[in-house]
C-alpha cells in the first residue's frame, strides 16, 4: 500500500502528519490538506530546489527579533550514557526565497533542525530540512521531530533483525524499495500472528519451513491433497 492509498484509509482531522524524504511530494500534501490535517515533510536532495531554498532562507541562523525574515530558535540538550547530544531548530513563516512554492498546498512554515552528538572526543553534525502546513513555532517543530524518529527507528532496527535488511545489497532499478515494501507487508503479518509467542525472527523461519504456518499467515486454505 502506497502512502496516498493509506492516507485514504485513515481519519486525520487536526493532525499533524511527519513523514521522511519519500512522502515529500505534493501530491501527497494535497492529499493530508484535503483529509483536513497537516503536513511536516523531510526535504532531502529528492527536492534540489526546495532544499537550497531553505537552506538560503535559513543561512544567517542567529535569531534576532529584528532580523528579516523573522527566525524562531529552539535548543535543547541531554546525554544518554557517554553520548552528548545538542539539538537544535529554527523555524520561519519567510517564504520570499523559496522558488515555486505556491504548488505545495497551505505551505506556512520552513525549519532546519540541526542535531549535534559528541562522542568519545568527537563531535558529528546532521542538518535535516522540513516544510509544514502548519505555522509552527521551533519548540513545536522539534519536538514533531523528535517524536518521529523513535518509530522510523523501531521499525527499521526490527527489519534489520528480522530480516536482515541492511545486509540486503539489491540496488538495481526500483529493486530496493520493492523488497522493502515486501518484508514490511510480511513484518505486518507476523505482528498480527497471536498463535504462536515466538519472537519475529523465529517466526519468519517457521513460515519458511512449515506450508501449513505459512497459509495460516497470509490467510489462504490449502487444498487437500
Amino acid at each position: 500500500m502506497g502512502i496516498p492509498e493509506l492516507l485514504d484509509t485513515l481519519v486525520l482531522d487536526n493532525c499533524l502528519i511527519t513523514i521522511d524524504t519519500m512522502g515529500c511530494q505534493t501530491a501527497i500534501a494535497d492529499k493530508i490538506i484535503a483529509k483536513n490535517a497537516d503536513y511536516l515533510l523531510a526535504v532531502k536532495d529528492n527536492q534540489s530546489v526546495l532544499k537550497a531554498g531553505i537552506e538560503a532562507t535559513l543561512s544567517n541562523r542567529k535569531p534576532k527579533p529584528y532580523q528579516c525574515p523573522e527566525i524562531d530558535f529552539h535548543q535543547c540538550e541531554g546525554s544518554n550514557r557517554d553520548r552528548y547530544e545538542v539539538r537544535r531548530c529554527w523555524t520561519t513563516q519567510s517564504l520570499t526565497q523559496l522558488e515555486n512554492a505556491e504548488k505545495w498546498p497551505s505551505l506556512k512554515t520552513i525549519a532546519l533542525v540541526e542535531t549535534e552528538r559528541r562522542h568519545h572526543g568527537e563531535s558529528v553534525i546532521e542538518r535535516r530540512y522540513y516544510i509544514s502546513s502548519d505555522t509552527l513555532s521551533a519548540l513545536a517543530c522539534s519536538d514533531s521531530v523528535r517524536k518521529h524518529w523513535p518509530i522510523e527507528n523501531s521499525l527499521y532496527w526490527v527489519l534489520d533483525i528480522a530480516f536482515r535488511e541492511d545486509d540486503c545489497r539489491v540496488r538495481s532499478g526500483n529493486s530496493a524499495e520493492n523488497l522493502s515494501r515486501l518484508r514490511q507487508f510480511a513484518l505486518n503479518l507476523l505482528k498480527q500472528d497471536k498463535s504462536t509467542k515466538m519472537g519475529l525472527k523465529n517466526k519468519r523461519m517457521k513460515a519458511a519451513w512449515s506450508t501449513d504456518y505459512l497459509a495460516q499467515l497470509i490467510g489462504i486454505e490449502l487444498p487437500d491433497l
